[in-house]
């Protein structure tokens, strides 16, 4: 296991690691370093924008309407991007950062050894890994929430207090949601691990002023917070729970967290972009290729749900004589729409879809 010298000295010379560099299929990951994950994935988020859905609108903007959000198409999108520019924040954190540089020096030292193959590597790897105090998204959402700088350029850029709070919500629930035994426990023995914010805000700074600022929906208000000195620790972390992410939403909408269907709407649009944007590339195939291959397949799905009108005779005839549930005569009523479907686990939602 490597120490916090070499974890340092790994971090400076090439930069934040934002997941391992294999997926389950021992194919290589799709932007697996820091800078470049973020931007697929907020590259992502604005394919959901940008890209006809159904009846000439986005992804997004079906969403919004769907949900009968009471935001601004623009602010919504906006709020979205912003999300995604934050959500994994927190790995540069030197939790997160010593797992996986545990990992991947492991993976240099046994990657040369004669005919082995990728999945013995991984598994080499994962032996060192290194057991992490706390979940990344904790670390994101309290530097966005509690530290003054990175809190303020975030307030400034989603326009206001309210802004903030989605983009925080969006941030913490991107994986796990969130619950009422959800919080930080620490070692009260723990050494806190440094947060490599110098790095972070190098590299998504550059991110910012240079492929974001043709992107993002609003004008730069300045540019990415300079660095400044921060410890992982239980005091700066503020525990974050089910408790906290409702009083972050009720600070600043002056909603209910369970009533508040903008922040669910924004961690959709941030777990679907973190999904389409980590998509791996298949063997022999370029980041730039992969990322063609994944919209190239989207825009198909969007094309059959634009051109589909039959959804109930489509279901009958798949179906035959099947009995379908209340929920599901519910589902082909609306032909041609687009509808939630709020099911529990083997409630029949597949079927309500065909």
């Amino acid at each position: 296991m490597i120490d916090k010298k070499q974890l340092s000295d790994y971090i400076q010379e090439e930069g934040l690691l934002a997941k391992w560099r294999l997926n389950e299929s021992n194919l290589p990951a799709r932007g697996f370093r820091f800078k470049e994950h973020i931007q697929e994935v907020m590259q992502a988020c604005d394919f959901l924008f940008t890209e006809p859905y159904r009846n000439n609108a986005s992804f997004g903007q079906r969403l919004r309407e769907i949900m009968q959000l009471d935001v601004s198409l623009e602010d919504f999108k906006a709020w979205c991007i912003l999300a995604c520019l934050g959500h994994d924040l927190g790995k540069c954190g030197g939790e997160f950062q010593l797992m996986l540089w545990n990992m991947e020096h492991s993976y240099r030292i046994h990657h040369r050894e004669k005919n082995a193959p990728a999945y013995i590597r991984k598994r080499m790897a994962k032996e060192k890994r290194h057991r992490q105090a706390f979940r990344h998204e904790f670390l994101s959402a309290s530097l966005i929430w509690t530290d003054p700088k990175i809190r303020a350029w975030f307030e400034r850029q989603a326009g206001g207090l309210e802004g903030l709070g989605y983009i925080v919500a969006g941030v913490f629930g991107h994986h796990l949601k969130a619950d009422k035994d959800r919080a930080v426990k620490i070692d009260p023995h723990y050494s806190p691990l440094p947060v490599y914010l110098k790095k972070a805000t190098s590299e998504l700074g550059s991110l910012v002023r240079g492929w974001g600022r043709g992107m993002l929906p609003f004008p730069l208000v300045e540019d990415y917070p300079s660095d400044h000195s921060f410890l992982a620790s239980e005091r700066t972390l503020n525990a974050p729970s089910k408790e906290m992410e409702g009083a972050m939403i009720e600070e600043t909408t002056g909603r209910q967290l369970e009533d508040n269907r903008v922040s669910s709407a924004i961690k959709w649009v941030v777990i679907l972009s973190d999904i389409f944007g980590s998509i791996a590339q298949n063997e022999g195939e370029s980041v730039d290729e992969a990322r063609d291959r994944v919209y190239k397949n989207l825009r198909t799905m969007f094309a059959s749900c634009a051109n589909e009108n039959d959804f109930a005779g489509r279901a009958r005839k798949r179906l035959g004589e099947k009995k379908l549930n209340c929920m599901q005569k519910q589902s082909c009523s609306p032909e041609g729409e687009d509808i939630l479907v709020p099911a529990s686990t083997g409630g029949g939602k597949t079927v309500a879809a065909l």
